[in-house]
């Protein structure tokens, strides 16, 4: 569990029902918590920018799907922007997820997103200064707060949902396809268990029927 403290009036989000799952699927009962989160950013202080980038910054993936939420309703989502994009290149398991964030906040999503697959979305270097058992404890840290996969298979991740999203931009469907091809992108996507592509798609279709029902509008990508 996080330390919660750090993140203001957010901690009331880890409460004993705080819709971990229906955010991470962003099916029907998400609704619910995605009130409570919009609730939340429109009351919260000042210092609300502060205790959301927290919670996109905490290696936990529960934590981020709160934070993810939490600026997409915000005022000014771009304003995570920067935030977000670390998450993802720290290999976050709900990388999917803030994949699809990103592409309704970040105004230039689509050429931030082209080179992350050009160069196959290489995660940021972990401490390399700590010593043998500060590296052990800290692998199963990450195991665990961050889900099961090797660094490669996390770039695999955010490469199969960047490219998904890409190909439904219609301006981008020929480049991100053209993309595919390549033996280099295409060995990287066939270390992808997860169905992060897939995953994507799905999570973004609930999430524009959600933000509909609960009357928050989601930008969309320029090319």
């Amino acid at each position: 569990m996080p330390d919660i403290d750090s993140f203001g009036p957010f901690a009331r989000l880890f409460a004993l029902n705080p819709g971990y799952m229906a955010l991470g699927h962003m099916d029907r009962d998400a609704s619910a918590p995605l009130r409570v989160i919009t609730d939340l950013v429109r009351t919260v202080p000042l210092d609300g920018d502060k205790n959301i980038r927290e919670l996109i910054s905490d290696p936990n993936w529960r934590t981020q799907l709160f934070g993810t939420v939490a600026a997409l309703v915000s005022p000014e989502p771009a304003c995570f922007v920067a935030s977000l994009w670390e998450s993802m290149d720290g290999g976050s398991w709900v990388s999917p997820q803030l994949a699809v964030v990103l592409f309704h906040s970040d105004p230039a999503f689509v050429t931030h997103a082209k080179h992350r697959v050009s160069t196959g979305s290489p995660l940021r270097e972990r401490n390399s200064s700590m010593d043998w058992l500060d590296r052990l404890l800290g692998g199963v840290f990450w195991h665990v707060e961050s889900g099961p996969a090797s660094a490669t298979e996390r770039s695999a991740k955010n490469v199969a949902a960047l490219l998904q999203l890409l190909e439904s931009i219609p301006s981008e469907r020929v480049w991100a396809q053209t993309e595919r091809l390549k033996p280099e992108v295409a060995a990287l996507l066939a270390l992808e268990r997860d169905l992060s592509g897939e995953i994507a798609a799905s999570w973004q279709v609930g999430l524009r029927e959600c933000f509909q029902e609960i009357g928050v509008p989601l930008s969309e990508p320029t090319a």
